[in-house]
């Protein structure tokens, strides 16, 4: 019964873990969440695209977009691309000052 029961558990979590990586990005949380992760796994031009795409997504608002501005200018500031890093910040700036 016991191992009846953990196979389900490890069925249900398998369910839930591929839903998971194949959920529509919509909410800043996806994406700031899956660019974490991405970037944790050094993976950060994929990263850098999720949080883009969030950028691009107007349903955000402006101080969610600034936030993903933010954390792109951290991570490239940490991968030492200055130029590209400024960019966000400034973006991040311009979006965060109307708030």
């Amino acid at each position: 019964m016991n191992k009846l029961l953990w196979l389900l558990l490890l069925i249900l979590y398998g369910i839930y873990k591929f839903y998971k990586s194949r959920r529509p990005l919509t909410k800043f949380d996806h994406f700031y969440e899956k660019a974490f992760e991405l970037e944790e796994k050094k993976r950060y031009e994929d990263a850098l695209d999720i949080r883009n795409q969030g950028i691009e997504l107007h349903t955000l608002t402006n101080l969610e977009r600034a936030d993903l501005h933010l954390a792109n200018g951290r991570m490239l500031l940490k991968l030492k691309q200055y130029e590209k890093a400024t960019k966000h910040y400034d973006a991040s700036f311009k979006l965060a000052k109307y708030e």
